[in-house]
């Protein structure tokens, strides 16, 4: 019994000891302990900073991009729209050749990989950039447009523009696009 008493005092000394020595230890090197800590302090400081810095990239990026794909639907808006009037000028004069050189050298452009241009009598498709297109029957809510509308998605967008003769609509000139 005197035995695990005497072991008992010894480690609880020993736990007193260590406590001292440890305590000892850091007013000896209190400097090189706060420096330690001190860099610690300003590497996770700095990790926290890229992670905020990466996310804030991202999320501008992300925004920037948005507001370019939207200003090109912009102003290939506009094109259409003036596309359109050129179109009911060749139209009313029935000349679909030209029309089709308009169609051939617009579709040159990057964004553009298609152009048609659908009769509002019957929705057939009397002009398009793919010649085997020509005549068919075209039924979507583009193709009955009043005015100009676009549809998009994450890759590729439809403007759909009327073609309005002085007393009725024309036809409709649709322009398919790659963002």
């Amino acid at each position: 019994m005197s035995t695990t008493n005497s072991n008992n005092l010894e480690t609880t000394i020993t736990k007193k000891s260590l406590g001292k020595r440890f305590s000892l230890f850091l007013l000896k090197h209190i400097v090189t302990v706060l420096l330690l800590v001190l860099v610690f302090g300003v590497y996770v400081w700095g990790k926290i900073g890229i992670i905020k810095s990466e996310k804030q990239t991202i999320a501008l990026t992300e925004m920037y991009e948005s507001k370019i794909d939207s200003l090109a639907v912009s102003q290939m808006q506009l094109t259409a729209k003036t596309l359109s009037w050129a179109i009911r000028s060749e139209m009313q004069r029935e000349n679909k050749e030209q029309v089709s050189e308009f169609f051939n050298e617009f579709v040159k452009q990057i964004q553009v990989s298609k152009l048609q241009y659908i009769n509002a009598d019957d929705n057939a498709i009397l002009v398009s950039t793919n010649k085997k297109e020509n005549g068919i029957i075209l039924n979507s809510k583009l193709s009955n447009a009043n005015k100009q509308q676009v549809e998009e998605n994450e890759q590729v967008y439809t403007i759909a523009t009327p073609v309005m003769g002085l007393n009725s609509k024309l036809g409709t000139l649709l322009i398919y696009g790659n963002k």
